[in-house]
């Protein structure tokens, strides 16, 4: 038998099964795998991100947050036994997602592959194909983390791109952690711009392949103002829309020029496998310390109703709720795919205006019913300081969601 003891799961692999046991939040057995073929495994490489099992034409690559590959030169197929009490269930043609008591996992597929789901737990791998599971949550919560308020400012609108001071400050009241919008940076390419959208006509500099300021002395003084106050400063940025060719080297170029505290990553480009290897490579760059606030959205599946923990776990926030519930009601849709709790266990972040019942987006106070639901999911709900109807609101709103000190 080969042992691979990870942060959250142990992988225990014998001549044709692994059986894996998650260590969160109890100690328990998840599934065992029965794999095609005979023989031992072996370890063919080991490093501390990694370790690769091999057998004749067979491979299994085992990474330290619970993200599995299974490889071969030859079609193989495998079969995943439960071994869990089912609580949930969500499928599509790229992913099948199970969820127990605080605990789940995935088996993946790329899309355009020919690799089948040939039932829920039986799949088929094609030659020089892969198929990927991932056994969650694979790290503990961050505590630190569980009650900060996170403040999304900036408009539209010209000169509003940049807060005034004294928004700053009365910001400061109730937020820890201070996220600008797009709209400060400069629109390098209006050609990019949607045709059938609202966004037709407003500027879109989230397409940007290089980031500058509108104004490079006021952006400098907001940073300074947030900092001041006792803020954590997030700009904006999309690895998803913008059309820098390197990405990292691009955020990394930005923070050699400002006191950033991390960013505010608004989509990841490419398929799962890509957003994974970004969102590992970015939290290298930045190390522990700074902080990855990640837009979800329907991403990488193409649903808000599956998420990927092997990407959530690598962010310290995750904002889910701008593509709607995907049909699901409130509450399973904030348990299951807002709250990172049992997931990736990163802070879970509900972008409200999406998917509170509205038949379209529109910036509103929260209602009590809203609130509520989320705190019982262990959901934050971004704060917006234009949120209609108006000051009252929003002082009500703040009543029952203070920061914590």
């Amino acid at each position: 038998m080969v042992v691979v003891d990870t942060t959250g799961a142990t992988f225990s692999c014998t001549g044709n099964s692994m059986t894996v046991t998650t260590k969160m939040p109890l100690r328990s057995e998840v599934v065992t795998w029965q794999l095609e073929g005979s023989g031992p495994w072996h370890i063919a490489q080991e490093s501390i991100a990694e370790v690769m099992l091999k057998r004749g034409l067979q491979a299994i690559k085992i990474c330290e947050d619970g993200f599995v590959e299974f490889a071969s030169e030859e079609p193989w197929s495998a079969k995943m036994t439960l071994l869990f009490t089912l609580r949930s269930f969500e499928a599509n043609d790229q992913a099948a997602d199970y969820r127990g008591e605080g605990f789940g996992c995935g088996v993946y597929r790329l899309k355009g592959q020919s690799n089948r789901f040939d039932t829920p737990t039986r799949f088929t791998i094609d030659q020089d194909a892969s198929l990927f599971f991932h056994v969650f949550p694979p790290r503990l919560p961050n505590p630190t983390l569980a009650g900060v308020q996170i403040a999304h400012e900036g408009r539209p609108r010209s000169g509003e791109e940049l807060p005034h001071p004294d928004l700053i400050a009365a910001v400061s009241q109730q937020a820890q952690i201070f996220a600008l919008h797009g709209y400060f940076w400069q629109e390098e390419f209006p050609e990019a711009r949607p045709r059938f959208s609202r966004y037709r006509f407003r500027p879109n500099p989230w397409h940007s392949a290089f980031h500058e300021p509108l104004n490079e002395e006021q952006f400098r003084r907001t940073i300074e103002d947030v900092h001041n106050h006792g803020m954590r400063f997030l700009p904006y940025v999309s690895p998803r829309y913008s059309l820098s060719h390197n990405m990292l080297e691009e955020l990394q170029r930005l923070r050699s020029l400002y006191d950033l505290d991390g960013f505010y990553v608004d989509g990841l480009r490419g398929n799962f496998l890509e957003q994974r290897s970004f969102i590992r490579a970015l939290r290298r760059q930045l190390g522990p310390n700074k902080i990855i606030y990640l837009n979800g959205s329907d991403q990488p599946f193409g649903s808000p109703r599956i998420t990927a923990p092997f990407i959530d776990t690598h962010c310290d926030f995750v904002l889910r709720g701008d593509s709607g519930k995907g049909g699901l009601s409130r509450g399973t849709f904030l348990q299951r795919c807002v709250s990172g709790i049992g997931g990736g266990n990163q802070v879970g972040v509900w972008c409200h205006y999406g998917s509170s019942g509205w038949p379209f987006p529109f910036d509103r106070v929260p209602s009590r019913s809203d609130q509520l639901a989320a705190t019982k999911a262990g959901v934050m709900i971004w704060r917006r300081s234009f949120w209609w109807p108006g000051q009252k609101a929003l002082d009500r709103f703040d009543l029952a969601n203070s920061k914590s000190e």
